[in-house]
């Protein structure tokens, strides 16, 4: 149960991290949860809703054609075409209770099950849905079944708690039960990792927006700059281009040095340094 809880947690405060700054401030305030340092904003835990609407693309088994999807959908095509025959819903409920039994706090059983079960009435496709994640977990990763009900089901139950809209709340639980996936499975995780990628790359850009940026960040920028050989007496042209080098850089380690959406904001970003250079730059150098 420690070692389940403690890969749950690192898995929480990846996807938290890299989507926090995303959260407009004034909806982290007054939401934390936990004690110390590793508490988490509950606020966070409905972005989630961005972070599985983020396009992916995946290639079923066998076809070379790749297809562009959201990634909670990409991860239910990719149980579906891995799991052919889903243990009845009745099955799933014995399965997730037993494991809520197991490696969830005995005080939180009953909210955890309110919560795994919640959903709209008639909701027949969330019963599909879990029924196939409880397979997957079963006969795929029984070994990690206490990581996914934990990263399952701790998070819905902050969402559970706190919904004033059943409709929100159920869409929550329902991502929640692929992204419990993420840290279990390769195939699973190579789809979780385009939206993180390109997450991170938005966030290491935005570190160097001349127009929202203090002073300090500009001389860090300028540090950066000076590694590819930029110096008091190069000029805007220079710095841009040696920009360009630098995020080139990170996005060859996210995967994304072809991806024409990330290219044009290294541009915009490039340009940016190019037109502010004198002004706001040079200085530091």
């Amino acid at each position: 149960m420690i070692n389940g809880r403690a890969n749950y947690d690192r898995n929480r405060d990846a996807i938290f991290n890299i989507i926090e700054q995303y959260v407009p401030p004034q909806e982290r305030q007054n939401q934390r949860h936990g004690q110390g340092a590793a508490a988490q904003p509950q606020g966070l835990a409905f972005e989630i809703h961005n972070y599985s609407d983020t396009a992916v693309t995946s290639s079923a088994s066998g076809s070379a054609s790749p297809r562009t999807q959201k990634l909670i959908d990409a991860v239910w095509s990719n149980l579906e075409r891995r799991i052919q025959k889903p243990m009845p819903y009745a099955a799933a409920q014995d399965f997730i209770s037993k494991t809520i039994d197991q490696f969830i706090p005995k005080e939180q059983w009953a909210l955890a099950k309110q919560a795994a079960f919640y959903r709209l009435a008639d909701d027949r496709n969330y019963e599909q849905q879990l029924s196939l994640a409880a397979t997957f977990i079963q006969t795929l990763h029984p070994e990690v079944a206490g990581q996914w009900i934990q990263g399952f089901v701790l998070e819905s139950i902050t969402a559970y708690q706190n919904s004033s809209n059943p409709e929100s709340c159920s869409k929550g639980i329902r991502e929640r039960i692929a992204t419990g996936l993420r840290g279990i499975d390769s195939e699973l995780d190579a789809l979780f990792a385009q939206p993180e990628g390109k997450l991170l790359m938005h966030k290491w850009l935005n570190i160097w927006n001349l127009q929202g940026i203090d002073d300090t960040a500009k001389q860090r920028l300028a540090e950066q700059l000076k590694t590819e050989g930029v110096n008091s007496a190069s000029t805007a042209i220079d710095a841009a281009k040696a920009f360009r080098i630098i995020a080139r850089k990170q996005l060859e380690a996210h995967g994304l040095q072809s991806d024409p959406d990330e290219l044009a904001s290294v541009e915009a970003i490039a340009d940016m340094v190019q037109e502010h250079y004198e002004a706001e730059l040079k200085r530091f150098m």
